[in-house]
């Protein structure tokens, strides 16, 4: 859309305003003037009629017998404004008319002729109904009348009466009977309206040259005033894309003492708090940049610190894992010859040994055992961080299944009863550490159990905002709250250690480890004596 300026708007609108003012007035004035014309002759032609009613009193009554009428009716004539005049006796005959041919003529032969001067084109019924009706409005007035416009031409009339209060110098002389006052004739008059039509044709001109003039005129005060109060909007634009470009010196030269002027007053004090601001800012900036700098070369020198003592970690970890791993194995020889000659010694020299001795024999292999099986759990906690197994999309459910089956034996011993959820969702995760931490807490959860027939129950929670939920639920001997915490810590029991079926402590430190390696948490939800609940979750990335 193409951009108009305020300047153009003022100009236009400005000269809109005085064209349609001079127009209303224009309009005003003329329809006044026409108006006071029309009534100013109006008034001329009534005054007219009476003077003609009363000075052709005499005429009538000698029957126009020294055309007197005729005088009258030349003297009216000179007027160039009157069309016609017709006098009648009363009985309607025209004793004077403009035309002579019209003098002598009834209204009873021919009505209509006696208008024939402003009323030539008009049908003669026509004609015959309006003289009806202006000679009726005279003879019932019996004074002055406008009858109407027709044709261009306002009609008068007026009635020619006598009365007994004084008498006519012809009524004197010649000895007339008038002692009955009354009407004895009337006057027909017909001014032409075309002398009004060419003076308000005249002011007409005169209006639109003034309106020519005064749109002249608005058009320049338009220009002039929207110029006074443009200048200095236009000003202020012009600083306003300044500054918005980066020059925060630049300022509003206005000096009026309007609203502007107290615009342009406050946007050079915004311009100047927002120079402050910058320059402020700027100081800032530099010291934060300095700060960062700083920070950042701290950062970098921590991180090749920390990267340093990440590599060292990483290489003293492996080298844990592998001491772990060469450790356990290399135990686990010495053991099994240990447990391996006491169970000799206790087979082929029995009848040589006393009780004591025997059961000596037997601790001692109760014990290599236990080692063994401590060692077992330490291999499987390093395998936890040493092996990185691919994660797959699986289905939970099938994990469940493989640990139970790995646990049939001391299921069915126990006589525990299992229950899994038939809608365990499928989850991206690494199956091999997914499924002990399934067989882990399905193994405590048998275990630790003094119930005669233990009942554990396998479930989700569906997917959720932090991706699948498990649960393991059992009706076990329970945790109390304060230990909620220290289960997962490796080695922990909460339980002598030939109670419960013994145990190293190592299960829920392989969970928590597991579980947290695939972004998760693991909780625990009990009440001592009534079961345990163990929940974790597995994100879904």
């Amino acid at each position: 859309m193409k951009k108009v300026s305020i300047k153009t708007k003022l100009v236009f609108f400005g000269s809109i305003l005085m064209t349609v003012s001079a127009i209303i007035l224009s309009w005003y004035f003329l329809t006044s003037a026409s108006n006071l014309l029309r009534n100013e002759l109006i008034k001329r032609g009534m005054e007219i009629t009476h003077n003609l009613a009363y000075t052709s009193r005499d005429g009538i009554l000698t029957e126009n017998l020294f055309h007197e009428l005729d005088s009258l009716i030349e003297a009216a004539m000179l007027n160039p404004d009157i069309v016609f005049v017709a006098l009648l006796n009363k009985h309607g005959k025209v004793l004077a008319h403009t035309q002579p041919k019209e003098i002598g003529k009834s209204t009873r032969l021919n009505q209509c002729t006696i208008c024939h001067g402003a009323l030539a084109h008009t049908d003669p019924k026509k004609m015959s109904s309006v003289y009806r009706e202006l000679t009726k409005k005279i003879f019932l007035s019996k004074d002055t009348v406008c009858l109407g416009e027709k044709e261009e031409t306002i009609h008068f009339g007026g009635a020619v009466a006598i009365s007994t209060d004084k008498k006519s110098l012809i009524e004197e002389a010649e000895g007339l009977d008038t002692e009955k006052p009354g009407v004895i004739g009337a006057v027909l008059l017909g001014i032409s309206l075309k002398g009004i039509h060419v003076r308000t044709n005249n002011i007409l001109k005169v209006s639109l040259g003034i309106i020519l003039i005064l749109v002249v005129i608005g058009i320049a005060l338009s220009f002039f005033f929207s110029s006074r109060i443009t200048t200095p909007i236009i000003s202020l634009t012009k600083t306003s894309h300044a500054i918005s470009s980066g020059d925060l010196g630049n300022r509003v030269e206005i000096k009026t003492n309007d609203e502007i002027g107290e615009l342009a007053v406050s946007f050079n004090q915004m311009a100047e708090n927002l120079k402050k601001a910058m320059d402020e800012l700027s100081i800032e900036k530099k010291s934060l940049e300095q700060k960062v700098q700083k920070r950042t070369q701290e950062l970098e020198e921590a991180n090749i610190e920390l990267k340093t003592r990440a590599e060292e970690l990483e290489s003293v970890n492996k080298e844990l894992d592998a001491f772990t791993y060469s450790a356990s194995h290399d135990l686990k020889e010495p053991l099994r010859g240990i447990a391996s000659f006491s169970q000799f010694l206790l087979e082929d020299y029995a009848d040589k040994l006393d009780d004591t001795g025997k059961n000596y024999l037997k601790r001692l292999i109760a014990s290599a055992v236990r080692m063994k099986t401590l060692i077992d759990d330490l291999l499987a906690l390093s395998r936890i961080s040493r092996i990185k197994n691919p994660y797959t999309s699986v289905d939970s459910g099938k994990l469940v299944r493989e640990a139970i089956k790995g646990l049939r034996a001391i299921i069915d011993e126990k006589g525990a009863k299992i229950k899994i959820d038939n809608e365990l969702p499928f989850v991206f995760c690494d199956e091999v550490k997914i499924r002990s931490v399934f067989y882990n807490l399905i193994s405590n959860a048998i275990k630790y159990n003094d119930k005669k027939c233990p009942e554990i129950e396998i479930g989700s929670d569906g997917q959720g905002a932090d991706g699948a939920v498990f649960f393991v639920k059992d009706n076990g001997i329970g945790i109390k709250e304060e230990h909620f915490d220290d289960i997962f810590g490796i080695f922990k029991r909460l339980h002598g250690k030939d109670e419960y079926g013994g145990g190293t402590g190592v299960g829920l430190a392989i969970v928590k480890r597991v579980i947290n390696d695939h972004g998760g948490k693991v909780w625990v939800k009990s009440t001592s004596g009534e079961g345990s609940m163990f929940c974790f979750n597995i994100p879904r990335n």
